[in-house]
């Protein structure tokens, strides 16, 4: 827990220090040992039941000038009871957790989302907690074992982004706004619970039709349907300076950009659709999107050719890698076809969900080599 809650005051610092400076007025920080309490407590409620089921429920750091917030009239003080009472109330929301006149956290209100540069507590199943921040996941108390996120060049991101950067020409944000619109994907693929796979081609390639049967293909207008509208849409992470972050420096007050209402409908548009296209992998056969994020159909049986070889498995949060791995190893299923797929059509990625919940990603890291399978990528779509 120690450990944790150190990365996350670690993240926090850097990201934050340089936006909101070192002016004596700004709100009160949590200090570590604050979210080491906030850790410990959320680890324990996750042990207890309400309603007849275990707590779930997620916390975040955010003063009161977070525009959009739920006050109540009376803070609750943060315990095991005050969140096992809580979790069932929650859902999607996140509780705001502010340091009292004591020095101690208490929870002011409820948040649809959290702030920027926030640590954000989850806890995810009996013993579980997940902590994140603008979302991206920081680490796991799984139990006794703590796990951080190891980044690196076969992170899930910079995988991602390699392969939609490299073959499009596009800019660096432009690729990085492309994963993160992909991992949408993948996080709607990952819900239904179904084993699936999505593969992503090369746009404009004319070699991996040949090794794809589109069951539902669509036609040309709906096929770009998904690129044009995501086109429209802001960077998916804006700059900070357009994104409230419950820790404005003092001298600029607390910032709330507001999107015009057709944005704001653009944008719900094109996260349905993202989720739909992930559900569409549930379906019996791939789901086939473009590099650009064009979507050609579902449905598609895959036939490629048995090869003899090689690739590296690491996994996705401690960055632990075994290499020279013979594709061989995979076996028969899903996963074997999509490492066959990727290995024939190096400029192609693959992502397989299993029945019990695994997600695995397959792509040429940017140097060429290894072929990569980057597993238990379950583990970084709680934020999706």
């Amino acid at each position: 827990m120690k450990l944790l809650a150190e990365k996350a005051k670690e993240r926090h610092q850097i990201y934050a220090g340089a936006e909101r400076g070192t002016s004596p007025d700004g709100p009160v920080e949590f200090a570590g040992h604050q979210l080491a309490y906030l850790l410990n407590t959320a680890f324990w409620a996750s042990l207890r039941q309400e309603e007849g089921g275990p707590a779930r429920g997620a916390l975040t750091v955010a003063d009161r000038t977070v525009p959009g917030g739920l006050r109540f009239t009376e803070p609750v003080m943060v315990t095991q009871e005050s969140l096992v009472r809580l979790s069932p109330a929650l859902g999607a929301t996140l509780a705001a957790v502010e340091v009292s006149p004591d020095g101690m956290p208490q929870i002011w209100g409820l948040l649809e989302a959290p702030p920027l540069w926030q640590p954000v507590i989850r806890i995810v199943g009996p013993a579980t907690l997940v902590i994140s921040e603008d979302r991206q996941v920081i680490g796991l108390q799984r139990g006794a074992e703590t796990h951080i996120v190891r980044n690196g060049p076969h992170s899930l991101m910079t995988l991602l982004s390699a392969v939609l950067d490299r073959t499009q020409g596009a800019s660096q944000s432009d690729g990085l706004s492309r994963a993160h619109h992909l991992v949408r994907v993948i996080a709607s693929m990952h819900r239904t619970g179904y084993e699936g796979m999505i593969l992503v081609v090369p746009a404009e390639s004319a070699a991996w039709p040949e090794a794809i049967h589109l069951r539902y293909a669509f036609d040309p207008q709906s096929s770009a349907l998904p690129k044009s509208r995501l086109a429209e849409l802001p960077h998916s992470r804006p700059e900070p300076a357009m994104r409230p972050s419950g820790l404005a420096p003092s001298n600029t007050g607390p910032r709330a950009a507001l999107r015009p209402r057709a944005q704001t409908l653009l944008a719900d548009l094109s996260q349905r659709l993202l989720a739909q296209i992930g559900r569409f992998a549930a379906a019996d056969g791939a789901v086939v999107l473009g590099d650009d994020l064009s979507l050609h159909g579902f449905g598609a049986e895959v036939n490629v050719p048995a090869t003899l070889g090689t690739l590296s498995a690491v996994d996705a949060v401690s960055g632990a890698t075994e290499t020279d791995l013979p594709l061989t190893a995979l076996g028969p299923g899903l996963a074997a076809q999509a490492a066959r797929f990727v290995h024939h059509y190096p400029e192609s990625i693959a992502i397989v969900a299993t029945a019990a919940g695994g997600v695995t990603v397959f792509a040429w890291a940017q140097d060429g080599r290894p072929l990569t399978g980057l597993k238990h990528v379950q583990e970084l779509l709680v934020e999706y």
